[in-house]
């Protein structure tokens, strides 16, 4: 792909999760499976084959002065996604907090 120069799916979604951090705005996705992704495209969550419960998130490791990445996954439930805005044009829904303004959440659909 990258001697092509395209991008998939799952390289836009990290490259925009990645500018954002940069930028300081918080990321928070979550969701069903949101860690490993549909089909296991995404790769945001790096498990330990060896330890029980060690995990790496690379997104949490790219500038010194980046903001917070947090991946979790929740149950397959409507009720875990309520109060979110959709932005249908990315597949995605984001809200921002009023505890803290600059904390984007977004949440897999």
């Amino acid at each position: 792909m990258a001697a092509k120069r395209e991008a998939d799916w799952a390289i836009g979604e990290a490259l925009t999760f990645g500018s954002l951090l940069k930028d300081g705005t918080h990321v928070r996705l979550s969701g069903q499976d949101v860690e490993r992704g549909t089909f296991s495209h995404r790769h945001h969550v790096l498990h330990d084959q060896e330890r029980d419960r060690v995990t790496y998130v690379p997104l949490n490791h790219l500038y010194p002065d980046q903001a917070e990445y947090i991946v979790c996954n929740s149950s397959l439930s409507e009720f875990g996604v309520l109060g979110t805005f959709c932005l249908l044009a990315v597949k995605f829904c984001v809200k921002v907090t009023a505890v803290t303004p600059m904390r984007l959440k977004s949440v897999s659909k």
